[in-house]
C-alpha cells in the first residue's frame, strides 16, 4: 500500500528523532492541526500498517496512571520509508526499543529544546543543529 505525504513525513521525522510524542511529530509535521486530530489519524493508520509502534508509559508518582504516548518507527516502517522515497538511508538498522524507559525522556527534550533556549541561542549568534550549538 502506498503512503501518503504526511505519513512519509511523519516516518521522516521518526527515522530522525527515533522517539517522539504526538504533539512534537504535530508541531513538525502538521503545525495548522490546532487539536491535534489530524496527526492522531495518521498515526492510527501507521499503526494499523505496522510503520509504527506506540508506548504507553506510566506516571505513577504524580497522581496521573498515564502520560502521552511515545511513538517509534518500526523495520517494517522504515523499509517502507526508503521504498517510499527511493533512499536507502532511512532504513533502520534495529529497532528503537523502550526497555531503558528510565531515558525516555531525556530523548523526548534533547530534540526540542524550549523556544526561550532557541532564542537566546539565536540573540548569541549560535546556530541550532539536532543535538548541539555552535558559534556561527
Amino acid at each position: 500500500m502506498s503512503r501518503t505525504a504526511r505519513q512519509i513525513a511523519i516516518g521522516k521525522y521518526l527515522r530522525r528523532y527515533y522517539y517522539a510524542r504526538t504533539a512534537q511529530i504535530r508541531n513538525a509535521v502538521v503545525p495548522h492541526d490546532r487539536d491535534g486530530s489530524i496527526t492522531r489519524e495518521a498515526l492510527r493508520s501507521m499503526l494499523a500498517l505496522g510503520d509504527v509502534r506506540r508506548h504507553e508509559p506510566r506516571i505513577l508518582e504524580q497522581g496521573r496512571t498515564t502520560a502521552p504516548p511515545i511513538w517509534i518507527l518500526t523495520q517494517h516502517g522504515s523499509c517502507e520509508l526508503a521504498a517510499a522515497t527511493g533512499d536507502g538511508s532511512l532504513m533502520l538498522n534495529v529497532e528503537p526499543t523502550f526497555k531503558d524507559w528510565l531515558s525516555l525522556n531525556h530523548y523526548l527534550r534533547a530534540h526540542n529544546p524550549p523556544r526561550d533556549h532557541r532564542r537566546r541561542h539565536r540573540a548569541a549568534g549560535l546556530r541550532e543543529t539536532t543535538c548541539a550549538h555552535f558559534r556561527a
